[in-house]
């Protein structure tokens, strides 16, 4: 029989000194067993407890989400443009709820160029590139606003025709006809 169980029950007699501190040391690990042993089965109901609300609150999630309609004007687009280093061009991703884009914009020339009627100062040597490409992200954005993407989603969407729809839509602060010249 186990010596945990015959000192439960008392049955240990006749022990020495060096026993009796021995059992008196298992005595305590035992009572500490059984109390972490208690700890653990509450724990473990609280686990059940906070798992069976977050199972509870996600189906509500998914209730109420799927109850919601999204039109794709109230999405605001989450546009992102790289930078391709071994043809030096940069591409536009569009991304409107289920609706994905990918334009290819072109050079950064190509893109001041098409930018420069918009802006005061010459901005072929004197604004950096990064604000360039903020500035064509509000662009897009702007333009994407307008669009409606029933139709748009039939045909490929080109970096001149967002341009040409920003330039209708009126809402630049600044314009200045371009130089034909250069």
């Amino acid at each position: 029989m186990n010596i945990i169980n015959l000192l439960r029950k008392r049955m240990i007699k006749n022990e020495t000194l060096d026993q009796t501190l021995k059992l008196n040391y298992l005595q305590k690990l035992d009572t500490e067993v059984d109390r972490l042993k208690l700890k653990k089965k509450n724990i473990l109901g609280e686990l059940r407890r906070i798992n069976k609300k977050i199972f509870i609150n996600k189906n509500e999630i998914l209730k109420i989400s799927s109850s919601i309609t999204l039109r794709n004007e109230q999405l605001v687009p989450l546009i992102s443009i790289g930078f391709d280093k071994r043809s030096k061009t940069y591409n536009c991703i569009c991304d409107i709820g289920r609706n994905k884009f990918c334009i290819y914009i072109g050079s950064e020339k190509k893109i001041r160029d098409e930018l420069q009627e918009y802006y005061i100062n010459n901005i072929i040597y004197e604004l950096n590139i990064n604000n360039v490409i903020s500035d064509l992200k509000e662009i897009i954005r702007l333009t994407f606003e307008d669009l409606d993407f029933k139709t748009l989603s039939e045909k490929k969407i080109s970096f001149p025709e967002i341009m040409s729809l920003y330039n209708k839509s009126g809402k630049w602060s600044y314009w200045k006809k371009s130089n034909p010249s250069s």
